[in-house]
Formats: C-alpha cells, sequence, structure tokens
C-alpha cells in the first residue's frame, strides 16, 4: 500500500526568465521544501524561457509512481499565466475564457493585439490539485515589512528617496 508521500507529488510553477536567478530561486525553494516534507517527490517547472518546462516536470514526477500531483504556482499575484496559461497546459478548465487585448504603444504608434496561445496539456491522468498564486499572505507581509524595518531604523537620518542605493547593492 502507497503511503501519501509515495503517491502525492509537489509540482513548483515559476514563469522561466533568460537570466538565471529565477531558476535558482525556485531550485532553492524547492530544496527548502524538501527539506520541511522529506520524502515527497518535489520538482520545478518553468512556463517559458527555463528548463524544466511544466510538462518535463509533470513527466519527471511521473515516473515516481505518484498519482496526485499538488500544483503551487510561484507568483505573487493571479493572472493571465496563473488563471489560464499554467491551468490548460495542466489540462485543467481555465477560470478566464478571453484573452484579453494588449494595447500600448510600439514604435510611436498606438497597437492592440490579442495574444494567442497554443498550449498543448501535460500527459497525466492523475489528479491534480492547483493552489492559488502566494498573494498578500501574512507570511510575505511580515517579510516586507521586517526588510524594510532593517533600513527605516538603521538610518533614521537617511534621505530613503535616493536613487543611487538599492538593497544589497549599489548602482554605479
Amino acid at each position: 500500500m502507497n503511503t501519501k508521500n509515495e503517491e502525492t507529488g509537489i509540482l513548483l510553477v515559476g514563469h522561466g526568465s533568460s537570466l538565471p536567478y529565477n531558476k535558482e530561486l525556485l531550485d532553492t525553494l524547492s530544496e527548502k521544501i524538501e527539506n520541511n516534507l522529506p520524502g515527497y517527490a518535489i520538482e520545478v517547472g518553468f512556463m517559458q524561457f527555463t528548463q524544466p518546462t511544466i510538462s518535463q516536470a509533470v513527466d519527471n514526477l511521473k515516473k515516481t509512481g505518484i498519482t496526485r500531483i499538488i500544483v503551487q504556482p510561484v507568483f505573487l499575484a493571479d493572472g493571465i499565466h496563473t488563471r489560464v496559461d499554467i491551468r490548460k497546459q495542466l489540462g485543467l478548465k481555465p477560470l478566464d475564457t478571453e484573452i484579453p487585448i494588449i494595447e500600448g504603444i510600439e514604435n510611436n504608434k498606438k497597437i492592440r493585439k490579442t495574444k494567442k496561445r497554443e498550449i498543448i496539456p501535460v500527459d497525466f491522468d492523475g489528479e491534480i490539485i492547483y493552489l492559488n498564486p502566494l498573494g498578500s499572505d501574512d507570511v510575505i507581509v511580515n517579510i516586507i515589512k521586517e526588510r524594510v524595518d532593517k533600513h527605516l531604523y538603521s538610518h533614521p537620518k537617511q534621505n530613503i528617496t535616493k536613487l543611487n542605493e538599492v538593497v544589497g547593492e549599489k548602482i554605479i
């Protein structure tokens, strides 16, 4: 008989980036979660620009024999990716059916375009539990408050609107 941790896999989904920081962050989060939830198969998958893709991550989880995947999008807020794209890729019903029209300025001309996305659902017959983005959870509020507090009280006379200094690094 399978135990819950043999039946259930965890998938962290990131947006992906052409820069390495997004992947590094999710890999680190994955390791920390694995340390807190030992025995569960945990994979990271990205929507675009980065490997492994969501499909590759699901395939890796399938190889472990799991029958259920808990999917946590590592996004702060809901948006088109969390409400439509990722859900479609996982074979779930999108929460929004209309893709918004993108408006903007390109080469000094006003543009309007709709985004067409061809999304091929993953091949997984088990249960998928799709969680909400991280949102405005009190834990996130406390992280922001702690970081801001360090700089509010450690430099009371410093002009906090100064733009040439960023937390953790200097802009030259």
